[in-house]
Parts: structure tokens; C-alpha cells; sequence
């Protein structure tokens, strides 16, 4: 599960029931809502990587509903200061046979929801 909120960020990791991960952290940059969204989506898709998930069959929730359409194409990235960051993302989604990316509400996204307050 993913979160941002005032450009904070909130990962928080899972294997079955068991939380194997967790960061929370504030964006530095004049970034946007948008580019913390998929700074978060970076950061986790880069942790999965080096931890040699890629194969794994991996689910990201993300109360971002731009995110999760942009990211699996079923949205296009327009223009926005965002635009790098969802490049990066595509980029390290291919790398990703089994990966889902789905929209929850942020009601039902709690835990990352407080850690992008951290």
C-alpha cells in the first residue's frame, strides 16, 4: 500500500499478512502532489527490485486513481511536473510480469495513509 499526503510518503509492504516493510517520509523537493505519488511508486518498485521480487505476482494499492490508470496504461501521462517520474515508472513496471497496480480509497489505506504523515 502506498500513500502521500502534503507530499509525504507512505510504503508499507506485505507478504500474506505479515508487514515486511515499512517507510514513511517527507518529499524535500517543490514537488507536487503527483510527483510524491509516484516517487512512492518509484521507491517501492526499486525495493522490489533489489530484493529480487520482479517475478513475484505483487499488488500496489494506491488511493492515487491517476496513478493507478497512468501507470498500467490505461491513462495517458499528459504533461504536469510529474511527467519524469511517471516515465521512471513505466520504465521499472516492465520489469514486472506479475504487478498490478489498483485503486483504493484513502479510507482503506490507513497505515500508509499515517506513514506519509511521519
Amino acid at each position: 500500500k502506498m500513500c502521500i499526503r502534503d507530499r509525504g510518503i507512505g510504503v508499507a509492504v506485505y507478504h500474506g499478512k505479515d508487514r515486511v516493510f515499512v517507510m514513511g517520509a517527507r518529499e524535500k523537493r517543490n514537488g507536487t502532489n503527483n510527483v510524491a505519488e509516484y516517487l512512492a511508486l518509484n521507491y517501492v518498485l526499486r525495493w522490489f527490485r533489489r530484493n529480487n521480487l520482479m517475478s513475484k505476482k505483487i499488488i500496489i494499492y494506491t488511493d492515487s486513481a491517476m496513478v493507478a490508470s497512468q501507470a498500467t496504461g490505461k491513462k495517458a501521462v499528459v504533461r504536469g511536473a510529474y511527467v519524469a517520474e511517471a516515465a521512471k515508472a513505466r520504465e521499472l513496471i516492465k520489469e514486472f510480469p506479475n504487478l498490478s497496480v489498483v485503486w483504493i480509497p484513502r479510507e482503506a489505506n490507513t497505515e500508509a495513509d499515517a506513514l506519509s504523515k511521519l
